[in-house]
């Protein structure tokens, strides 16, 4: 069976008028060719604004996987060492004397999630969240502001004695970088990983995001489906940070993907083998596992997916206020594909998701 752009550009046409959703986009490279692209719908600022090959969108948890090259890097720098506890980095962090850069990469360091990190509604510290950014819906929140805000909390689990997604995980990754290198955060990755693969279509909302640069997004509230606010889609971003602040085009983040996940560019072929190898909890280094799931399943075992589902590829997903994303490299079918969406839980959104997966998985 083969993917074809017009079968796909149908298909996403549907789901976006089904689901109710302005726009998106589909990006893949098989093989390491050229990245080829569909785009339906417009990014909600008008009308006549269509979604483009360079439309860029907040990609949330996706950027989890940027932070963790940027890791990775500074590993095979010897900045830091993937098994060697963070403790004298942290000092003012006594909980995490034990933890270890590789557990902050898996989510296994037993660090609570940040707030409802997951989606799942049953974090600790959810309500807090939300009310956090209830009152400041337009604050742009620094790296410092955010990890004061979590410190303190109690580990769930001891260091790696299990998996939990946690937000925080990659907090401290930021953290930790900063203090090794003196340098912040957002140049750290924009110098070491964004320059070097040539990604012009992609940047870190920093403290001071340009709003009104990424496209658009939407969200249902109380049965009523409304564009939200740019500048609240940047202030959850910025609270989430070096976990989910990047913005990207589909193309770029396949790019990303072909150079990165499958051809182990930026980073030693040891370590990355380690890091896009994934464990019995469904995490690798920075990645997840993604599953040939079957109906009403989702393809990521971490977020309720099958474990005995057969594991297909390494990627990651994530949604904020007005966006979905997912980015995943399919080991077998060598497929690196890329969906964005401008809105968060469109109906429907990860069953599509699942067939889209399955159509690359089996495909000539």
């Amino acid at each position: 069976m083969q993917v074809t752009t017009s079968a796909l550009e149908i298909s996403l046409a549907r789901f976006l008028a089904a689901s109710r959703t302005t726009g998106g986009a589909i990006a893949w490279s098989r093989s390491g060719e050229p990245v080829r692209l569909v785009v339906a719908g417009t990014d909600g600022r008008d009308p006549t604004t269509p979604i483009t090959r360079r439309s860029c969108f907040l990609v949330a948890s996706v950027t989890k996987i940027f932070t963790g090259v940027l890791a990775l890097r500074l590993i095979d720098e010897h900045r830091f060492a993937l098994d060697e506890a963070i403790g004298g980095l942290v000092p003012d962090w006594p909980e995490l004397r034990d933890v270890t850069p590789r557990q902050l990469l898996s989510h296994t360091s037993g660090i609570a999630p940040q707030g409802d990190d997951d989606g799942n509604g049953t974090a600790p510290y959810r309500l807090d969240q939300r009310e956090l950014l209830r009152e400041n819906e337009t604050r742009i929140f620094t790296l410092e502001e955010t990890l004061a805000w979590v410190q303190g909390r109690p580990l769930l689990s001891l260091p790696g004695a299990a998996v939990r997604y946690s937000n925080t995980n990659f907090l401290l990754l930021a953290h930790l970088a900063e203090q090794v290198t003196g340098q912040r955060f957002a140049d750290l990755l924009q110098q070491r990983v964004l320059d070097p693969l040539g990604l012009v279509d992609t940047w870190y909302l920093s403290d001071e995001p340009n709003v009104g640069t990424f496209v658009p997004g939407y969200m249902e509230r109380d049965g009523v489906l409304g564009r939200v606010d740019d500048r609240l889609m940047a202030s959850v971003a910025s609270h989430i940070g070096p976990a989910g602040a990047l913005v990207s085009s589909a193309a770029d983040l396949v790019s990303f993907g072909v150079r990165v996940l499958r051809n182990h560019e930026l980073v030693s072929e040891d370590l990355a083998t380690q890091a896009f190898t994934i464990g019995p909890g469904g995490t690798g280094l920075g990645v997840l596992g993604i599953t040939q799931a079957e109906p009403g399943k989702h393809p990521f075992t971490i977020f309720g997916g099958s474990p005995e589902a057969k594991l297909i590829g390494i990627g990651g997903g994530g949604m904020l206020p007005g966006t979905s994303t997912k980015l995943v490299y399919l080991t077998e079918a060598d497929t690196v594909v890329a969906l964005l969406l401008n809105r968060s839980s469109p109906p429907g959104g990860t069953e599509f998701f699942r067939q889209l997966v399955d159509l690359f998985a089996i495909a000539d």
